[in-house]
């Protein structure tokens, strides 16, 4: 027996296609601005559809060439029409497993469109979008596909609602909806129909029938093919297009909840009930009950009503309240729903108690990667190592092992204690495939690339890459130290990925991780009740230590190992090169804009800090079972606290505020006192830094124009009486913005010119990286964009981001980095063996030669002399 409902949406499409059969009203035409503006948001890797054509090749056409895309699209527009060649699909499968080769269900079908199509795309989304929102259709509880509106609001806004109720002891019914394949059983007749109920511009609707028409799509699965295929129902996935028609598609949803709230993100739907307030909690949970059975019934029906099937299995109830122990009765289509205690919904783990904990939030850098690792587990790779086998994969550059853990959870009693060495864990074989979670650390923005998507006190491992081939010879070997002022980011950012630095320079690369902040670097004595700190130095030199002992197993030879490191990784690799134990762990360093000035404390000058964080914590210093029953989540959240605060007269311990202590142990002294009395020979050093250093530093503190007034207040608080000379060198420029004088200062005093006193000691070859580094704000803070601020060489160094150095010198100069360091890591000498056109020449006592990264790389001398020479007499 037919639906009426059904029927009636058949006569209206009917109708519809007839009416526009005879329409021939214009729609909105566009032009190679807009064209370009799409252009210019293309990802470059992602992967290109049937017809081989990448976004990395349409960011790269001609201006010609963009006219003659708004010639096509114009005409297309004007005639309503969307090309039938690019209605078809290619649809690969992705491997779930971690391993082996997969069954067809065991796969994720991924579909790939025509770049050139997406473009089309967007451009109709634009006209789209205006008439949707100009008209207030999408409703303000839709999050999902819609500038301005983000995620991180709608989480704030579930948690608020639950939160006030549980303040006022009054328990709340959340409904989570889950939808059977939301975007492949999208009914495309009720689609048009609804569009034209809502009054969307005829020209716009039939364009869409012609978009959705006649999709075809073919699989391909292993080496096999499939037959093309017709698609007559749901929306493509991969389409530009397709998440905003679902949520116009479904705008009225929202009419079934009636007075309560919803919380929609794209086909994501959470309902939250609040019943009337009683003095007890029964009849409460028995409104629950019943309104929650009336509100899943009336959405049961409007799915049925629009053939939008809800998977009532998966759909679940959760009670947020802290007394109600019962199980709830509530019903969908007559079918009881599951009541959990705790639901994954929007990327957070909600409890029925409310405690909120946040999980992996997948961005665009998590996204790479699984892509990455998915399209390529089936290359899964295994070595056998002292300690048990370790599972990685491969991909087309590089063998990659992420998270190997080299000592014992830092947990309970480890914790502010000596790292213990990791234990045997054959017969079981290591999962590093997947990345580690960073250390503990201060939150931050998580869209942010340098961001950390999660993190735990268990986070001591490294990360390995290899190159794929290699003869029965061994491969140098790089241990690279990761920065960030010793309490921040971690070995898995997205600049770490080396899979390119390593197969195109025939090295094995380490990424290292260490306990940091006041996890790592907490330090009040030597007694039994202290705590001993440098737990982060301890950290690395068991790292290196495993390294050494095991890297012959992933194809690494362990007697010729470079150290190197950056900002405070480089910090830590000067301490390690100055340490007569060390010695025997690695054979040359490289020592990238260290902040020689920055001072370690002592543990009196731990004093302080110490007990501003026993205050937070509300325990006494000296307590350390006190300190070890604290989260790491609370310890960090004091930790920051702190940071805020005075804790030292010397200003530049504000920026790096847990950092190494002179224990007499393991640090014997500050960076350029144990260079000026160490009793050993030296080791091979490259060191460097930086042209502005200091620039992002100096914007993140102020954000707004200072003045000269303000300029020498601050002067005269980081340097007292010194300052007269200083500011005699260094008077305020104009009457305008002296940040750039403050930065160039930053730059000289607490990079460049330390770094000289260092050199002179111990390098043997010296370079200024003063090349800048163009991202639209990718990467850099807005200061620094076309500037050379800290750590911009990493970017081309590593060469993870190639595909967005878009100038053939911004490839010359990340291939000639690249090329020296390695050539070093493999002769000791930068110009060996891989022949560079500029011979980069040693350090004598008779010349400070250093290599200047520029275009074009140059050979400079004297690098800062007079400003040096200034500093050297002010002093450190």
């Amino acid at each position: 027996m037919s639906d009426p409902y059904e029927v009636q949406i058949d006569i209206e499409y009917l109708e519809l296609m007839n009416k526009l059969a005879l329409f021939n009203e214009n729609v909105e035409t566009t032009n190679m601005v807009e064209i370009k503006k799409h252009i210019s948001r293309l990802k470059p890797k992602k992967s290109c559809g049937f017809d081989a054509v990448s976004n990395y090749m349409i960011k790269r056409i001609p201006p010609g060439y963009i006219n003659c895309l708004a010639n096509c699209f114009n005409t297309w527009l004007k005639e309503y029409r969307y090309s039938d060649v690019w209605k078809l699909a290619k649809i690969i499968t992705l491997n779930k497993l971690k391993a082996g080769v997969p069954r067809c269900k065991q796969t994720r079908p991924i579909s790939l469109l025509a770049t050139h199509s997406k473009l089309f795309e967007k451009i109709m989304l634009d006209r789209i979008r205006l008439w949707a929102e100009t008209n207030s259709l999408v409703p303000i509880e839709q999050s999902g596909f819609r500038p301005g509106c983000l995620l991180p609001t709608r989480v704030l806004s579930i948690y608020q609602e639950v939160k006030n109720n549980m303040t006022a002891n009054i328990p709340t019914l959340a409904i989570y909806i889950a939808y059977q394949k939301a975007y492949d059983k999208v009914w495309h007749k009720g689609l048009i129909v609804k569009l034209n109920r809502l009054s969307i511009p005829l020209g716009l609707l039939k364009l869409i029938v012609s978009w959705l028409n006649d999709r075809r799509a073919y699989v391909i699965f292993g080496e096999n093919k499939s037959d093309i295929f017709y698609t007559y129902v749901g929306l493509p996935q991969g389409s530009s297009l397709s998440p905003y028609l679902l949520i116009v598609y479904h705008c009225d949803l929202v009419a079934c909840v009636g007075a309560h709230s919803s919380h929609i993100f794209a086909d994501d739907l959470n309902i939250l009930i609040s019943p009337p307030i009683c003095r007890e909690i029964k009849p409460m949970i028995k409104f629950l009950e019943e309104e929650g059975t009336k509100i899943c019934n009336q959405i049961a029906n409007y799915s049925k009503k629009w053939k939008q099937p809800v998977n009532v299995s998966k759909t679940v109830a959760q009670i947020f309240h802290s007394q109600v122990q019962n199980p709830i009765n509530v019903f969908m289509d007559g079918k009881k729903l599951e009541v959990v205690k705790e639901f994954k919904y929007l990327g957070f783990a909600w409890t029925n108690k409310m405690s909120l904990k946040p999980t992996i939030d997948k961005t665009l850098e998590n996204i790479q990667r699984t892509f990455m690792k998915y399209s390529f587990s089936g290359r899964s790779v295994i070595v056998p190592t002292k300690y048990g086998d370790v599972l990685g994969y491969a991909t087309d550059l590089s063998r990659i092992f992420y998270g190997i853990p080299f000592a014992q959870p830092p947990l309970g009693p480890l914790r502010w204690n000596l790292p213990a060495p990791i234990s045997r864990w054959a017969p079981a074989t290591i999962n590093a495939t997947e990345i580690p979670p960073a250390c503990p650390q201060p939150a931050c923005d998580i869209h942010d690339i340098l961001c950390p998507k999660t993190t735990s006190e268990d986070c001591l491992y490294l990360n390995i890459f290899t190159p794929l081939q290699n003869n029965s010879s061994l491969l140098p070997v790089m241990i690279f130290i990761p920065g960030g002022n010793f309490q921040f980011l971690d070995a898995s950012l997205v600049i770490y990925e080396a899979d390119r630095f390593v197969n195109t320079t025939n090295v094995v690369c380490i990424f290292i991780q260490y306990r940091l902040g006041v996890l790592g670097f907490l330090a009040t004595g030597t007694g039994p009740n202290d705590f001993k700190g440098n737990y982060g130095i301890l950290d690395q030199r068991l790292a290196i230590a495993w390294i050494k002992s095991n890297i012959d197993a992933f194809g690494g030879d362990p007697n010729q190992i470079t150290l190197f490191g950056q900002s405070a990784g480089a910090q830590s690799a000067a301490l390690h090169y100055l340490t007569s134990d060390m010695q025997s762990f690695f054979q040359a360093a490289i020592i990238q804009s260290s902040p020689m000035a920055v001072p370690f404390r002592t543990y009196a000058e731990y004093i302080t800090p110490t007990v501003l964080l026993a205050e937070k914590l509300n325990c006494t210093v000296g307590d350390l079972e006190c300190f070890r029953r604290a989260s790491y989540q609370d310890i960090v959240t004091a930790q920051t606290a702190v940071n805020s605060m005075v804790t030292s007269m010397k200003a530049l311990i504000f920026f790096e505020p847990w950092l190494p202590v002179i224990d007499n142990t393991i640090v014997h002294g500050q960076l350029l006192d144990l260079v000026t009395n160490v009793s050993f020979p030296l080791k091979p050093l490259i060191t460097g830094t930086l042209t502005e250093e200091a620039l992002g530093f100096i914007h993140d503190i102020w954000s707004t124009p200072v003045s000269p007034k303000i300029y020498v207040e601050v002067g005269i608080v980081i340097f007292g009486t010194k300052f007269l000379k200083i500011v005699e060198r260094y008077p305020p420029e104009g009457s305008g913005d002296q940040r750039p004088l403050l930065a160039r200062l930053a730059t000289q005093w607490i990079f460049a010119c330390p770094t000289r006193v260092f050199a002179r000691k111990t390098a043997t070859y010296s370079y200024v990286f003063g090349y800048p580094l163009q991202t639209n704000g990718t990467f850099n803070s807005s200061g620094c964009e076309g500037h050379t601020c800290h750590g911009d060489e990493l970017v081309f160094l590593f060469e993870a981001f190639w595909t967005n150095l878009t100038t053939n010198t911004d490839r010359y100069i990340s291939t000639t980095l690249a090329t020296y360091w390695t050539n070093y890591a493999k002769s000791k000498d930068p110009n060996q063996p891989v022949q560079i056109p500029l011979v980069w020449p040693k350090v004598t006592n008779q010349s400070e030669q250093y290599l200047y990264f520029q275009d074009p790389l140059q050979i400079k001398e004297n690098y800062l002399k007079d400003d040096c020479d200034f500093w050297d007499e002010i002093g450190y």
